[in-house]
């Protein structure tokens, strides 16, 4: 995982409730729910770059193939979350997302990282990013000149 920037360089944030049901027997958040966490931020990241349309229309998309987390402070009910992502990588076949999750009441709480791979769901294989797909987020990104 790369060294994380500042929050402020993720162009794309959402927020969102810590639930009840997020929390396990111990009182804290289960770990599994970060990634659900995760799940939201890069599905904003898709709609804001109006991606969903172009993998509806093409029936390719981009899926996980990697994600981790790093776990910094235990989240609690009641909490706001701000959520980051942003991609860091784009290869030929996939790209790296990072992540953030900053809770209101206790700061940064953790940080993952996945691996995106692109998948044609008409043929079930692996695929090339498509230029398309990869030159937008590369421009979103600032991405160009690496």
């Amino acid at each position: 995982m790369q060294d994380l920037k500042v929050l402020k360089d993720f162009k794309v944030k959402t927020q969102t409730q810590v639930r009840w049901v997020d929390m396990d027997i111990l009182g804290h958040v289960n770990s599994s729910k970060y990634f659900t966490y995760f799940e939201v931020a890069r599905i904003k990241y898709y709609e804001k770059l109006k991606l969903l349309e172009d993998f509806k229309k093409s029936n390719i998309a981009g899926v996980l193939s990697r994600t981790e987390c790093s776990y910094l402070v235990p989240l609690n009910y009641p909490d706001t979350l701000t959520i980051g992502a942003r991609v860091t990588e784009i290869f030929e076949y996939s790209m790296v997302m990072e992540y953030f999750i900053k809770s209101k009441s206790r700061g940064l709480s953790s940080i993952g990282e996945a691996e995106i791979i692109f998948y044609d769901f008409s043929t079930n294989k692996k695929i090339v990013i498509p230029k398309k797909v990869a030159e937008k987020i590369k421009k979103f990104e600032n991405l160009l000149s690496k």
